[in-house]
């Protein structure tokens, strides 16, 4: 008895049952189903795209964030192939090097996709047409009859797999080794730009008597480095916070005012929940009372700030006054020598590649 190849025989089984979908029934409702879900959703982006360029368009929609590249936002359809034509210098000085990186790499992964295409072109034919066809022929279905299921094991069809396996490989290798080449080229033009960010050396863990302006220039000049100016950062939270809070406040007041100006009457609001229930009071007076109250408070926070940093520019960092220190809440380090070696041999380190620059340091000063 000939031997029956199992796979290409198909049973109903119990009777009165239907037999299961064919490979080609199975992808042409797959296709059915999310075909329409994708077409749905693309035409719904179409819509909403230019209803809502805040949301698909950040970089146009504020002015801060805005960049020459941004302003043509393209037609409703012309910009699935108008975004192609974008160069990448303009990409990498208008969105940095890193949105070119990432555009690079999803391109990366395109092209090969399209490698895996067109190796289609081959294997579909030696899968169909191999010379085992009239061991395979009484397989109906095209989708089977195209895939590498329709090869029986040993069959010399399955050389061309391994064909398109090298050639994916080795695309894969290649388009790797020219995304390198032009990664370092365009990494090296950008980082030869004249801007601050490529010239900074940020570092922590500064020793007490560093951590003024002047102590630091002193301390550069001494190393004999290229330094061009150097500042201590200053970590305050308290002073954030409460400028954040004025912030917005402003516009309450401001649109308090107006309404008593447009309308005629006096605006009131609500104050926090407490106990007793939220109290109605009037906006105007409130929020005048509220800004004043901030208005002193950073006030106080700027001039000890102020005081402090001017303690340390004159030489008495070492116990400026023990209530500011308080205040601040600064720490000394433990070794102060051990830290400001630290702090030159780091920057030694950052001096070998980069041979002028600025040299801006941070430390945990709070407030």
């Amino acid at each position: 008895m000939e031997d029956i190849d199992l796979r290409f025989l198909q049973t109903t089984g119990e009777e009165g049952e239907e037999a299961p979908l064919s490979s080609s029934e199975i992808l042409k409702t797959t296709c059915k189903i999310y075909g329409i879900i994708f077409l749905v959703l693309f035409c719904l982006y179409l819509i909403v795209r230019d209803r809502y360029p805040s949301i698909y368009n950040i970089k146009k929609s504020y002015e801060k964030l805005n960049t020459p590249i941004a302003d043509d936002f393209f037609g409703p359809l012309s910009w699935m192939w108008k975004v192609f034509q974008v160069p990448y210098e303009d990409i990498i000085v208008q969105c940095g090097m890193d949105a070119a990186t990432t555009i690079r790499l999803l391109e990366f992964g395109v092209k090969l996709s399209c490698v895996g295409i067109l190796c289609s072109a081959f294997l579909f034919p030696a899968y169909k047409y191999g010379d085992t066809l009239e061991a395979t022929g009484n397989v109906t279905d095209p989708m089977d009859a195209l895939s590498l299921s329709n090869v029986p094991s040993g069959d010399n069809s399955t050389i061309a797999t391994t064909f398109a396996a090298y050639i994916m490989f080795g695309s894969a290798m290649f388009f790797i080794v020219k995304d390198l080449e032009w990664f370092q080229k365009h990494r090296r033009q950008f980082l030869s730009k004249t801007q601050p960010s490529n010239y900074t050396a940020y570092m922590s863990g500064l020793p007490q008597d560093l951590q003024n302006d002047d102590a630091l220039d002193a301390f550069f000049a001494e190393q004999n480095t290229n330094v061009v100016e150097s500042r201590v950062a200053l970590k305050i939270p308290n002073l954030e916070k409460e400028a954040a809070e004025r912030e917005a406040l402003v516009p309450k007041f401001e649109h308090a005012i107006n309404v008593r100006v447009v309308k005629g009457e006096e605006p009131t609001h609500k104050t926090k929940m407490c106990p007793c229930g939220a109290e109605k009071v009037e906006s105007i007076p409130t929020y005048d009372k509220e800004l004043a109250e901030l208005n002193e408070d950073i006030g106080k926070s700027i001039d000890k700030i102020t005081a402090m940093q001017s303690a340390r520019n004159a030489g008495d960092a070492e116990n400026p006054s023990k209530e500011a220190a308080a205040d601040e809440g600064t720490e000394t380090p433990p070794d102060k020598e051990g830290a400001a070696a630290d702090v030159a041999d780091a920057f030694e380190s950052s001096e070998s590649k980069k041979k002028s620059g600025v040299a801006s340091f941070t430390s945990s000063i709070k407030a």
